[in-house]
């Protein structure tokens, strides 16, 4: 069970016997909540199926209480939306909706307000969106299009051509592109994070090459990728960094 704020989850892994042991644990949550003069509200609580591509999907039947729990492929949890497959192609599809948006909503002013203006509004909207959560769906393919989004609102801010490049302009606005965004992310993460990793020469004693490189933990899929790429950037950190201070990052 994972709690945050006035959300709950409850994690249940296995094969066999899948429906009684959700329906079990659910049981035992309603218990809890009457006892603690607690509701739980039904059209609120749903659940996933967390599955691979090729995994077919196994027909769960949870019920509670003579109502039946829905179960969507999706879900918003705290903001982002978690597919069953944790694509997380519609999460960004979100995200570019919003890009969109604030692409209409910085033309207008643009022509009677100065750019140190829109870049504040920049920073104060739209870099909030483009971060939120972006070590998570920041490595997929598929978030090449807010890139593209990106480029679009710089190239409204700085007033420049459709097919110009946006390189000098990122530069000079100091704003980090998407794919920068994400790596400084995880970078910080690992920093700040040093108690999750294990270095290789603690797992065994073969000198090798690879003694002071970060082991990788096995936790689960989507973590697994998320501590991959942090252990990979880690790489090319010396041993005493800046980063250990904070590293200033462009507001």
């Amino acid at each position: 069970m994972v709690l945050f704020t006035d959300d709950t989850s409850l994690l249940i892994t296995g094969f066999r016997k899948l429906d009684s042991n959700i329906n079990q644990s659910l049981s035992s949550i309603i218990s809890w909540f009457n006892s603690n003069l607690l509701t739980l509200n039904f059209s609120k609580t749903h659940y996933v199926e967390f599955r691979t591509k090729n995994y077919y999907q196994v027909e769960t039947t949870v019920k509670c209480e003579h109502k039946y729990i829905s179960n969507p492929t999706e879900t918003n949890f705290l903001g982002p939306i978690i597919n069953e497959t944790l694509s997380w192609h519609q999460h960004i599809d979100q995200i570019a909706t919003k890009l969109y948006s604030a692409c209409y909503a910085l033309r207008n002013p643009k022509h009677i307000v100065p750019q140190s203006t829109l870049r504040q509004i920049y920073c104060a909207y739209i870099q909030s969106i483009l971060s939120y959560g972006i070590t998570f769906w920041g490595r997929y393919s598929n978030a090449n299009k807010l890139l593209i989004l990106q480029k679009k609102i710089v190239r409204i801010i700085t007033n420049s051509r459709v097919r110009k490049s946006c390189r000098e302009a990122f530069k000079n606005m100091q704003i980090m592109t998407l794919y920068s965004q994400y790596i400084i992310t995880l970078i910080l993460f690992t920093v700040r994070n040093k108690h999750l990793f294990t270095h290789n020469n603690k797992i065994h004693k073969c000198k090798t090459g690879n003694n002071y490189k970060l082991h990788l933990l096995l936790i689960i899929m989507a973590l697994q990728l998320f501590m991959q790429s942090c252990g990979l950037l880690n790489q090319f950190l010396p041993s005493s960094s800046i980063l250990d201070k904070g590293l200033p990052i462009w507001h």
